[in-house]
């Protein structure tokens, strides 16, 4: 396949950034299927390779953007915000299980962090001994996370960080904070990786790349196609908290933390990732093409997201009206 990899966004800080990222790792591909293509009218598939956005929920500068309007049946998009609904075929991590149309969206794994955390690769370099049968450490912003923070496990660690976000503290602190990370992780014989604001979640990935099991507890994740899941990690219902010491307790969590590390260098890693993203197209693009745009607007407008959809258009249509009523300066 030949790939044409663009962006719907051209201004704010981050422009440019996921798809810069993605080109990079496509120079890199070792498989050598899929390529770049520098002409999206001869190209194969257009992807706009993009993050999340707060002011465009669903990313529809993509949707409406002039190469998918003249394209349609071959453009996607890759997105990775909390709240995903698929108006547009394409990759979403963090996309739910309701949502989900074979012909239309796909899961996938997080791509083009803006930032890396140092402390992944720190945890994977200290030698410690394992002796935390599982730890968390994340904010509490849902109910599955709000019942393991207050669990008292002996032999495990959790730790509540709504208060604390990493891009507010100083550079001492913030090495303090990796440090502490790092070697809760490097302890673990499991790392929870419950849901967050969307079914998805970084911990997942922290996991596989220090080489620990990661535990699912989400139970509208969509499972990103290729990766064999089940041989490193271990899923468990959201109303099961209470039960992970007995069902974690027996489990051969050496061997998995290799299976889930070999897994993370094997579909996730830079030399692997653009080949498993084009073959999660390839996926899609097997299914018919169903152009029906208003059928998906009917179906946001009747879903679970219909609320959170039209009060982030009030408030792009309340700051447009703003700016244009804001006096000028003389």
């Amino acid at each position: 396949m030949n790939l044409y990899i663009t962006s719907a966004i051209s201004e704010g800080r981050w422009a440019g950034h996921a798809d810069g990222w993605l080109r990079e790792a496509a120079r890199r591909d070792v498989h050598g299927q899929h390529h770049l293509a520098d002409d999206p009218h001869t190209a194969d598939a257009i992807l706009f390779m993009e993050g999340h956005l707060i002011d465009d929920l669903l990313m529809e500068r993509a949707l409406w953007h002039p190469l998918r309007r003249r394209y349609p049946e071959k453009c996607f998009l890759y997105q990775d915000g909390d709240d995903a609904f698929a108006l547009m075929r394409g990759v979403y991590p963090s996309i739910r299980t309701p949502h989900v149309r074979p012909h239309l969206a796909t899961g996938g794994v997080y791509l083009a962090r803006i930032e890396e955390n140092k402390a992944v690769q720190r945890g994977r370099e200290l030698k410690v001994e394992q002796d935390l049968l599982y730890s968390f450490v994340g904010a509490n912003n849902c109910e599955v996370r709000n019942r393991i923070l207050k669990a008292q496990v002996p032999g495990t660690h959790v730790l509540d960080t709504s208060a604390r976000h990493s891009w507010l503290l100083s550079a001492e602190e913030r090495a303090a904070y990796e440090s502490e990370y790092a070697t809760i992780c490097a302890r673990s014989r499991f790392m929870l990786s419950p849901r967050g604001l969307g079914p998805s979640t970084y911990r997942l990935y922290e996991a596989m790349e220090m080489g620990r099991c990661p535990v699912i507890l989400a139970d509208e994740w969509v499972p990103p196609p290729f990766i064999p899941w089940s041989e490193f990690s271990i899923r468990v219902p959201e109303n099961q908290v209470d039960q992970l010491p007995r069902l974690l307790a027996d489990l051969p969590y050496e061997a998995l933390g290799r299976a889930a590390r070999k897994a993370w260098e094997d579909y996730i890693d830079g030399p692997h990732c653009f080949h498993y993203l084009a073959e999660s197209l390839r996926l899609l693009m097997e299914q018919p093409y169903k152009p029906n745009l208003p059928a998906r607007y009917a179906a946001l407008l009747r879903s679970d997201m219909r609320e959170l959809y039209l009060r982030s258009k009030f408030r792009i249509a309340k700051r447009r009206m703003l700016s244009v009523l804001r006096p000028r300066p003389a």
